[in-house]
């Protein structure tokens, strides 16, 4: 399907450093999108109306597939606008591809990012709104290849907040190299984007209208029979099933029909739009 088919609309708020990874994406691969803008905080009837119950941002929507976790985000924007040159090493060396799936898992996975959370809300005069700490009490139960992405998201969000680390042991004049490379990828991106068009800024109304008016990937879905989630919770496509994130925000369930389970995603379609909602096998 033509990319008009099926536009591109990004949830998310300023500041977050998940969304600043997908914004850098979109920037470097030179896809054009719109964002609908997100309260920090929970509720987000935006998303709500669309029947998601998913708490975190960002969240991608590809036409009527709406796409949850950043990871997945990027893996569903690398099949997408194929005329572009694509970011990941799949067409590198093992030795690159290794290291793009070390980074992805170090910087989630591997506590990277909650580390930098802890550096910065501990200083942060956010945690004295108690809004923000009841809302994240309940959560918290070459240049530029995917590789750079998936491993500076975090760092760039540390190294931008003032005073968050002691500068005689965490600076630029400690780690030049470091600085250096965080910085180029910025400036990249950066560029890049401002060579986009500027993304129009859609109402949460105005974006559930384009979705639910727009076209479906049109993949083939199928449930798994032989995938041991299936098995052990039986199954079955049609199925009205919940999903949500077993790390954190795990109060959040979306609910829907399943429409395909395989090792790398589940797909959902809400009840409320019959929007197909896609998500990691690792995120549930």
């Amino acid at each position: 399907m033509s990319v008009p088919d099926r536009p591109v609309i990004l949830f998310h708020y300023p500041g977050s450093p998940y969304s600043k990874k997908v914004l850098w994406y979109l920037a470097l691969r030179g896809i054009p999108y719109s964002q609908c803008i997100q309260p920090h905080i929970l509720p987000r009837p935006d998303l709500l109306n669309l029947g998601i119950q998913y708490r975190r941002i960002p969240v991608l929507s590809i036409g009527r597939d709406v796409h949850l976790d950043s990871r997945l985000i990027l893996q569903k924007l690398e099949d997408f606008a194929p005329e572009k040159p694509r970011l990941a090493a799949e067409s590198q060396s093992p030795e690159h591809r290794l290291i793009e799936r070390l980074f992805d898992s170090l910087s989630t996975d591997g506590g990277l990012f909650r580390h930098v959370a802890c550096i910065l809300l501990a200083s942060s005069p956010i945690l004295n709104d108690p809004r923000f700490v009841q809302d994240r009490t309940e959560f918290s139960g070459e240049l530029a290849p995917l590789a750079d992405i998936e491993m500076a998201w975090p760092l760039v969000w540390l190294f931008s907040a003032p005073g968050a680390l002691p500068e005689d042991q965490v600076s630029a004049r400690v780690f030049p190299k470091v600085y250096a490379w965080v910085e180029r990828l910025d400036a990249a991106a950066n560029a890049a984007g401002n060579a986009l068009p500027k993304p129009q800024t859609l109402s949460g109304e105005q974006a559930a209208g384009i979705i639910s008016q727009s076209a479906f990937e049109g993949g083939v879905y199928r449930v798994q029979e032989n995938d041991e989630v299936v098995r052990s919770q039986a199954l079955e496509e049609e199925q009205l099933v919940k999903v949500w994130p077993f790390d954190s925000g795990s109060a959040h369930k979306t609910a829907g029909r399943l429409i395909g389970l395989n090792d790398d995603e589940v797909i959902v379609e809400t009840l409320e739009t019959e929007t197909l909602i896609y998500t990691q096998v690792e995120d549930i």
